[in-house]
């Protein structure tokens, strides 16, 4: 798998953002790899009855039970393709906003496109509207070799508050069925 990922380290002058860009539902997206605990092979998820598409399922990395959550359904995108040998888990390390507990959760991507250092000079503002995924899902953009890439807020796309009332939301929904 890793000579099918271009996982070349570029170097920019004035550089100190560290991105790792993926690909989910055909779209390019970077994620702060500040933010990363690691990036592993999609292996078999054991999926959790009575919850949502956004959960993919659950994965055993050594000895602890990760949940792992769609990117494409939690960005709200329609993925075409289905995953394949390519597609990772990139690993986080969340709080829980309730508990104040710290746990590990995955998010599944089609694959991992590159890491690079990034020079701040390339940062853009978001835009206000005509986003592809919801504003709250993006910090900022950065412009990469002409074309602006999303750069995605990890403690928004796993908030456990919002991720647990969805799986409720999908639990009542089925009991009234």
């Amino acid at each position: 798998m890793n000579d099918e990922i271009d996982s070349r380290i570029v170097d920019v002058e004035n550089s100190d953002t560290g991105l790792l860009f993926v690909e989910v539902a055909n779209e390019i997206f970077a994620i702060p790899i500040n933010s990363t605990k690691e990036v592993i092979e999609k292996g078999t998820l054991t999926r959790v009855p009575m919850c949502p598409d956004v959960v993919s399922g659950v994965i055993n990395v050594r000895g602890s039970v990760v949940p792992v959550i769609d990117a494409s359904q939690r960005l709200g995108l329609n993925r075409k393709d289905e995953y394949d040998k390519y597609s990772c888990i990139v690993l986080y390390e969340s709080t829980d906003n309730r508990t104040q507990e710290s746990m590990s959760i995955g998010l599944l991507v089609a694959r991992v496109r590159s890491i690079e250092v990034i020079s701040d000079h390339t940062i853009v503002n978001k835009p206000a509207f005509g986003s592809v995924v919801p504003g709250n899902f993006i910090l900022t953009m950065i412009n990469v070799r002409g074309v602006a890439v999303p750069i995605l807020n990890m403690k928004a796309l796993f908030d456990s508050s919002v991720i647990n009332e969805l799986i409720l939301q999908f639990q009542r929904s089925n009991l009234r069925a």
